[in-house]
Formats: C-alpha cells, sequence, structure tokens
C-alpha cells in the first residue's frame, strides 16, 4: 500500500468515528477535533449550543481534510456571533450588517475582540448543523472563510435558524 493511501485511509477513519461523535454528542459535554490526524477532545464552556457545537466540529473536520489546523473555540466570539443571529432573527434581517449599519468588523471591535482577519458566514432556514455547513462548503465565499489560513478561533450563533459562524486570526 503507497503512503498516500494509507494517509487517507487514515483521515477517513478518523471522519468516521468524529460524524459518529457528532451523531451522540448529546451524550457528552466534550467536542471533538481534529489535529494533524489525531482526534482531541475540548471541553466547552456551558451555554454553548449543541448546534453550535456541532457546526465546530464539522468546520474543523472540513479544515482536516484540507490539511488545515482547527480553529479554537473563542467565546466571546460566540457570544458576538450569537448576539447577532438573535437579532437578524427578531427583527426580520438577514445580512451581515444590521439596520445601524454595524459590520461585523465593528461589532467586533465594540466587545473588545482582537483580530488581524475576520470571516463571517451567515445561513438562515437550515434545519441542521450538517445542512449549514454543506451549504456553506458549497458556496466559494463561505468555503474561503471555513478554509481561510489566517483563522485561528471561530464562534458559533445560532437562534430560531439563523446561523452566524465568525473567525478570527
Amino acid at each position: 500500500m503507497s503512503k498516500r493511501w494509507y494517509r487517507r485511509l487514515i483521515k477517513t477513519c478518523i471522519t468516521f468515528v468524529l460524524v459518529i461523535t457528532v451523531c451522540f454528542s448529546v451524550l457528552t459535554p466534550s467536542v471533538l477535533a481534529v489535529s494533524g490526524g489525531v482526534v482531541v477532545t475540548k471541553t466547552l464552556p456551558p451555554g454553548v449550543l449543541e448546534v453550535e457545537r456541532q457546526v465546530f466540529i464539522l468546520v474543523n473536520i472540513e479544515r482536516e481534510k484540507n490539511d488545515l489546523p482547527p480553529l479554537e473555540w473563542d467565546s466571546g466570539l460566540a457570544a458576538v456571533a450569537r448576539r447577532h443571529s438573535d437579532d437578524m432573527e427578531h427583527r426580520d434581517y438577514f445580512s451581515h450588517t444590521n439596520p445601524e449599519g454595524q459590520t461585523p468588523s465593528a461589532r467586533l471591535r465594540t466587545n473588545n475582540i482582537s483580530f488581524m482577519y475576520t470571516g463571517e458566514n451567515l445561513a438562515r432556514g437550515h434545519q441542521t448543523p450538517e445542512a449549514v455547513v454543506s451549504a456553506w462548503m458549497d458556496s466559494s465565499g463561505h468555503r474561503n472563510a471555513i478554509l481561510s489560513d489566517k483563522a485561528t478561533r471561530i464562534g458559533v450563533g445560532f437562534d430560531n435558524y439563523y446561523w452566524t459562524m465568525d473567525t478570527i486570526g
């Protein structure tokens, strides 16, 4: 067997284990991420919704498939993302910019989050974390945000099928 085939087999097995873990993650407070082909357990803070945890896992699976390091969970970033999802849902709009003209970068600065790079993915109506991440991966701009080598941290927000994924680096 070639080295390449063996690496692909290992990645496929890890992906399978992670998908199974996502399906049963309701039973555990820990989240699995992939780093250098090794499954790493990371406990997220209280208050993180299960669907947000699953998006975190699925985004890191996509990054691993593309030989990128996993993103680290950032609670402050997640709070900003969750507030934006909540705001869009309650004020019935869908945009990176809120009705007052505040952009993703401005929201981060207002919340004292430092960054050199920022990216934001939005979605609405997708019923599952798998559906939203799949839709993002099928869109070049959203895919680029997930696979940016400049991104190091992630926060995910969810409110009534309004999804926000913020990344910084």
